[in-house]
């Protein structure tokens, strides 16, 4: 095997697996938002409402964050899983 399809499996493996990271982050995001919108729905006044709207931007800045970490961490060692594998296979 040459080092261009390598180099070109290692991309698309890459791509694929962050595609797969970026969904499930954003489905977490999603299950969270959902969840804060059902508790407002179903609260009684609105000061609990503003309570609860001011908990969730809370909540969702710091796991927005976090989940840019993680991601930050996967692609990190992504990429060097994916090296090492080319260079194990070309030798």
């Amino acid at each position: 095997m040459n080092t261009k399809t390598l180099k070109g499996e290692r991309d698309e493996e890459y791509k694929n697996r962050m595609g797969a990271l970026e969904k499930e982050q954003e489905e977490k995001i999603r299950n969270m938002r959902q969840e804060y919108l059902d508790k407002i729905k179903s609260a009684k006044n609105p000061a609990e409402k503003d309570k609860l709207l001011e908990e969730m931007g809370k909540r969702l800045k710091n796991v927005e964050a976090s989940l840019v970490d993680e991601k930050k961490r996967q692609e990190a060692a992504l990429q060097k899983m994916l090296k090492a594998r080319q260079k194990k296979n070309v030798k």
